[in-house]
């Protein structure tokens, strides 16, 4: 995912919208309270939201390589 940072702009990885997390139009799931997918506000697609490790480590290796 594209997302680096809370609120940056995620790309949708199945129609390649381009949105932030906040237009998420998922209403989430009956059996969970805390949906950990953020929805696609144009096709729907459901992703997965960045683990924090995941964020933590693209965070590191970005500010290696002089990003």
């Amino acid at each position: 995912m594209d997302a680096v940072k809370k609120n940056a702009e995620i790309t949708c990885t199945l129609c390649g919208a381009v949105f932030s997390p906040d237009e998420n139009t998922c209403g989430g799931c009956v059996l969970h309270k805390e949906c950990k997918v953020i929805c696609c506000p144009n096709c729907g697609f459901g992703m997965p939201k960045e683990s924090g490790f995941v964020s933590w480590l693209r965070e590191h290796i970005g500010k290696q390589r002089g990003e």
